[in-house]
């Protein structure tokens, strides 16, 4: 497969597109990410004991990234299934699509949802921990983007070895990139 096969132009219809059903395509996205990794969820609850109270505590804690960052995971895997599955059977071309739906939500969540706290912004607690979970899956889709164009433009690997490495080093990458943002974030708001 080649660079024409992955990558599409991006003309107005599918940018209007994008823009239209971004909100509710991401939405259920959401949604969909949260119940395929409640367990995962759970589990980090009981290792780790999520019970803390979120302004109890000022100090940077890893438990609060890993709460939110097991959902954005979630769209996370669900996006470049979608990608990769309009790309193998229908030959849709959608990375560009999913990036620019995956932006205008993480936009929808800074205004109104609010990264300072669970009491601060639309939704209380839901809505903060549905803007990191927006910031963490549109880090990952973008590291996934760079990550697929790169190996695409730079190397000859077989076509499944780039489908594997590309999720992984996206999922890998793009967590440690999600860890920096969600520390610059946590200093920013919670001194």
């Amino acid at each position: 497969m080649d660079h024409d096969e992955i990558y599409e132009e991006l003309d107005g219809k599918r940018v209007s597109i994008a823009l239209f059903l971004a909100l509710p395509f991401e939405g259920v996205i959401y949604v969909i990410g949260l119940l395929a990794t409640f367990r995962l969820y759970l589990f980090w609850h009981d290792l780790l004991g999520f019970d803390w109270t979120a302004y109890g505590d000022r100090k940077v804690d890893v438990r609060r990234f890993l709460e939110f960052w097991h959902t954005g995971m979630g769209m996370h895997i669900i996006h470049v299934s979608i990608y990769y599955v309009s790309l193998k059977f229908y030959k849709l071309k959608v990375l560009s699509v999913l990036l620019i739906m995956s932006v205008v939500a993480f936009v929808f969540s800074i205004i109104f949802l609010d990264f300072e706290g669970p009491m601060s912004g639309m939704f209380g607690d839901v809505g903060y921990s549905m803007a990191y979970n927006f910031l963490f899956s549109m880090i990952m889709l973008i590291t996934f983007a760079v990550t697929v164009f790169v190996i695409e433009e730079h190397t000859s690997w077989k076509y499944r070895s780039k489908h594997v490495i590309s999720f992984v080093s996206s999922f890998l990458l793009g967590g440690g990139i999600s860890y920096v943002v969600w520390l610059a974030l946590f200093r920013l708001y919670h001194g």
